[in-house]
């Protein structure tokens, strides 16, 4: 068992390495793709098959379709109420207190990860000012497994948005590698945060200091 560990652990470390090395060149690729699937054979793809069907996941047409959801909405932002929004997404609100209408709202998407599947960023007065919806079930305290499955997942998510929104304006790489499509209004990205991997669709004011 300790012998399978290393040789996993080894192979997760290979991986990252590889991927960050396609992070850090994105900005220099003539490529659509910006992120690839990083290659696997023998132990370890058979590895990656088992660490991906741990945890559920949208597959690359669902992630392609909750994109282009978000984008459609970006005229709610600031605008509508967190029912409002909700209703426009058929979503379900699973968590909100009118009596503190500025702390956020928790939705099920409807897609089997649960009842903190999206968030809603809110104003004072319980108007949605952004969007962060998961890709995938919560990988809290993975370790090198949950690690390996958000790296998978980020990379097939990439290369799909990628060549269904074209190349990101501001890639981030490291260890929570992150893509960003600047747009005249919102910036939409592609996010890796401890729990997973997530879409978030933001407006472009609020995406200021270190981000320029």
């Amino acid at each position: 068992m300790q012998f399978e560990r290393s040789r996993a652990e080894a192979a997760l470390r290979e991986s990252e390495a590889r991927f960050r090395a396609l992070a850090l060149d994105a900005n220099r690729s003539r490529s659509r793709s910006v992120f690839l699937c990083v290659p696997y054979g023998g132990y370890e793809d058979e590895r990656r098959r088992l660490v991906v069907a741990r945890w559920r996941a949208l597959g690359e047409e669902a992630v392609v379709r909750q994109a282009r959801t978000l984008l459609a909405a970006e005229p709610l932002l600031h605008s509508a109420s967190v029912p409002e929004a909700a209703a426009a997404f058929g979503w379900t609100v699973t968590q909100f207190d009118p009596e503190w209408p500025d702390m956020g709202a928790f939705l099920d998407t409807g897609h089997g990860l649960g009842p903190r599947s999206a968030f809603f960023n809110t104003d004072d007065e319980g108007r949605v000012t952004s969007i962060l919806v998961s890709l995938t079930e919560s990988v809290v305290d993975g370790g090198a497994e949950g690690a390996m499955f958000k790296l998978a997942l980020f990379a097939d998510a990439s290369s799909a948005l990628t060549g269904a929104l074209g190349r990101p304006t501001r890639p981030r790489a490291g260890e929570k590698p992150q893509l960003w499509w600047e747009r005249p209004a919102t910036w939409f990205g592609l996010i890796t945060d401890d729990d997973g991997i997530s879409l978030q669709l933001t407006p472009a004011e609020l995406m200021l200091g270190p981000w320029q």
